[in-house]
């Protein structure tokens, strides 16, 4: 007789955390940070515009 698996788990054991779901985890994390970054990148963009509206993206881009 065989003993049944838990369907709350992928690996069928209940003292162990779904590999899915820890890496589907992992991911949304990488998304919302990703997201900050990209937010703050726009902003750091629009006020390099703002300071210096005749620069081209290279010029602006370039130290000094």
């Amino acid at each position: 007789m065989t003993t049944p698996r838990s369907s709350r788990h992928g690996n069928g054991r209940p003292d162990e955390p779904d590999p899915a779901a820890a890496g589907q985890r992992v991911l949304d994390l990488l998304d919302k940070a990703i997201d900050v970054q990209s937010r703050l990148v726009r902003k750091n963009i629009a006020r390099a515009c703002r300071r210096n509206p005749d620069a081209t993206p290279a010029s602006a881009h370039s130290p000094g």
